[in-house]
């Protein structure tokens, strides 16, 4: 005999959106990572970052944790996991290691 469905099963919404996040906070970690990497003792990539201007979205990115703006400033905390903060500094210190030209252009932006 045919039987009629149960009632339809929908995930928890915010089991969703936390794992989601989580996965979004990997996959910036990740990309950070793979960042710092292609500016490890590599001219070339340095060079390709900095007109990229990674150094400007690593700043601001970073500079969102200073926010005078509280919400601002949890949004921040929440996104930027100490991991994900530990390599995008790793990176800023691989884009300018060795590299006068990309430590004149942090400078002068005020990186």
């Amino acid at each position: 005999p045919l039987s009629s469905p149960g009632p339809q099963q929908h995930p928890n919404p915010n089991a969703i959106s936390s794992s989601s996040r989580e996965d979004a906070s990997e996959q910036r970690t990740m990309a950070a990572f793979i960042l710092s990497v292609i500016c490890s003792e590599y001219p070339l990539g340095q060079s390709e970052c900095i007109n990229e201007k990674l150094h400007t979205t690593c700043s601001v990115l970073l500079q969102t944790l200073e926010s005078p703006e509280e919400n601002e400033r949890k949004e921040a905390e929440r996104n930027l996991t100490p991991q994900f903060r530990m390599w995008l500094l790793i990176c800023l210190g691989n884009l300018t290691k060795d590299n006068a030209m990309a430590q004149v252009e942090l400078f002068s932006r005020g990186v």
